[in-house]
């Protein structure tokens, strides 16, 4: 977190939370978390992690727009 947080320049004011996957996919770890807590959004990045995929959606981004969800899904270029 420390790494990420100097990478981008964020402030120490910025809340973030540790989830472990517990044997989950990072697709259902974040839908469980999302409706766990109840949340009103899941908000993701349309790119990939590597330099090939920056052209394409990434593979979490798309398995999460082809799932049946409860709440709005918000991709961000």
């Amino acid at each position: 977190m420390k790494q990420f947080r100097k990478r981008y320049k964020l402030s120490e004011n910025i809340p973030f939370k540790y989830i472990d996957r517990e044997g989950y996919s990072v697709v259902e770890a974040i839908e469980l978390h999302a409706e766990k807590t109840d949340a009103d959004i899941v908000v993701v990045s349309a790119r990939g992690g590597s330099n090939i995929t920056s052209l394409f959606v990434g593979s979490v981004t798309n398995d999460l727009l082809i799932r049946n969800r409860k709440m709005p899904l918000l991709v961000i270029r």
